[in-house]
């Protein structure tokens, strides 16, 4: 979701993945079956982005970049309108 003029809109980005997330919710899959498959197709969290900047900023203090986040079972749980499907 994305904030626009003060509500939240969904982001056409993240669109797919949550629709995704919501069908197999409704399928009967676990938090934690939704995220691994998440992560098992490569989807980013929200904190991938971050990550990325926070490591390029840090590479000279850091001698290995940090690894991207991942999908655990409490992030797939926030995802707006996976809650009414739980």
């Amino acid at each position: 979701m994305k904030a626009v003029g003060g509500a939240s809109a969904p982001d056409p980005e993240e669109a797919p993945d949550v629709r995704d997330s919501v069908a197999w919710a409704l399928e009967g899959l676990s938090a934690s079956a939704i995220a691994r498959k998440l992560n098992n197709a490569g989807v980013p969290t929200k904190k991938t982005e971050e990550t990325t900047r926070l490591t390029a900023r840090r590479a000279r203090a850091v001698p290995a970049p940090s690894k991207a986040s991942a999908w655990i079972s409490s992030t797939v749980l926030r995802i707006p309108g996976r809650g009414s499907a739980c």
